[in-house]
Parts: structure tokens; sequence; C-alpha cells
């Protein structure tokens, strides 16, 4: 493996996302600073761009987004946030 694989991850930062290098401390701090989990947005766009390649730089081989929309609604439950806000 040439990448951290985030479902393994016990330290930080723990990947989310491979195709644009997003980790859970990327995350906790764009709810923490733009009131809303912007990076699902950012991600949607690079996607519709047809930017991502998940397929071959996430380990699973499959789509990212789900597990960036997971690691949003668990800090939200882990209270890691101020702005419980998101756009999802």
């Amino acid at each position: 493996m040439k990448v951290r694989v985030g479902i393994k991850e016990t330290a930080a930062p723990i990947p989310v996302c491979y195709c644009f290098e997003y980790n859970q401390h990327d995350i906790r701090d764009d709810m923490e600073t733009a009131g809303g989990a912007t990076i699902v947005e950012k991600i949607k766009a690079e996607i519709q761009g047809g930017f991502c390649a998940c397929e071959v730089k996430n380990p699973s081989g499959s789509c990212c987004l789900g597990d960036v929309t997971r690691a949003v609604q668990e800090a939200r439950r882990a209270g890691d946030v101020h702005a419980l806000t998101t756009h999802l």
C-alpha cells in the first residue's frame, strides 16, 4: 500500500477522501470554520467534473463520498464541532 487505509487507522491524520486528500481533521475543521460540511459539496462538484479516480486511488476501489458523509455524521454525533448544520 502506498497510502494509509482510513478504516484501519487509529492515529491522525485518518484519510477519508483519497482523490482530493481530505482527512477527518479537515472535515471537522471545515464544519467549524465554514458552518457546514462544504467538503462534501466540493467533492460532489469534482465528481461531476470528472476529476475523481476513486477506483484507482481509494484502497476499497469505490467512491469515497459515502465515507466522507459518514465522517461528517460521526463528527456531529461526537460533538466535535460547534456548527452542526450541513447541506447533506
